[in-house]
């Protein structure tokens, strides 16, 4: 089984989320090593993954909510 990417903490994720557009897309630079994740303000779960080799691919993030009915 893969290893677990660390999820990053919630300030370091508040600082790259912008509207992923073909503008925002286009000015990202890659990190200097690693790979970064960049939220979309308007899609929830949608990112963006830059590498170091400036290597680009998409992700979404799915859940299901569920509800206790039990009481």
């Amino acid at each position: 089984m893969p290893e677990a990417i660390p999820f990053p903490p919630p300030a370091a994720r508040l600082e790259r989320r912008r509207i992923l557009n073909d503008t925002t897309i286009r000015s990202l630079k890659p990190p200097s090593s690693g790979r970064v994740d960049y939220f979309d303000d308007l899609t929830p779960g949608l990112s963006l993954r830059v590498t170091s080799k400036n290597a680009r691919s998409w992700t979404v993030f799915i859940g299901t909510r569920t509800v206790d009915r039990s009481a």
